[in-house]
C-alpha cells in the first residue's frame, strides 16, 4: 500500500486543506413566531391593581379598578393554568397586590372596632 505524500508546507508540517461550503438563501428572510398566544386579561389586571394601588385616595375609581383588577388578574390566571397560555406570574402578582390593601383595611377596621367598643 502506497502513500501520495503531501507537499510540506514552510514549517514542515503537512497541509490539510479543509473544504467549507458557502450557503446562499435566496429569497425573502424567515418569519418566526414565537409565541402567537396572548393573555391579555393578566395584564389587564396586573395594570389595574397598580391604579387601584395608586389611586387609592379616589375612593370610587380605587374601588372599580380594584373589582376589575381581580376578576381580570382571576380569569388571567385560570387561563394560564388551565390553557398554558403566558403571563401566569402578572395574574399572581395581580391578585396579591389586589388583595393585599383588601387585608390591611380589613385589619385596620377590625383594630377601630375593637379600639372604640
Amino acid at each position: 500500500m502506497s502513500t501520495t505524500p503531501q507537499p510540506p508546507d514552510q514549517s514542515g508540517d503537512q497541509i490539510q486543506h479543509q473544504q467549507t461550503s458557502n450557503i446562499h438563501v435566496h429569497g425573502p428572510a424567515p418569519v418566526y413566531v414565537v409565541n402567537a398566544e396572548k393573555n391579555g386579561l393578566a395584564v389587564a389586571g396586573f395594570v389595574l391593581s397598580i391604579i387601584s394601588l395608586v389611586l387609592a385616595w379616589t375612593i370610587l375609581v380605587a374601588a372599580i379598578c380594584w373589582i376589575l383588577a381581580v376578576v381580570f388578574s382571576a380569569v388571567g390566571l385560570n387561563a394560564a393554568n388551565n390553557n398554558g397560555k403566558p403571563h401566569r406570574g402578572l395574574a399572581i402578582a395581580g391578585l396579591v397586590i389586589s388583595i393585599a390593601p383588601l387585608a390591611i383595611i380589613i385589619v385596620l377596621l377590625v383594630t377601630a372596632v375593637s379600639f372604640f367598643s
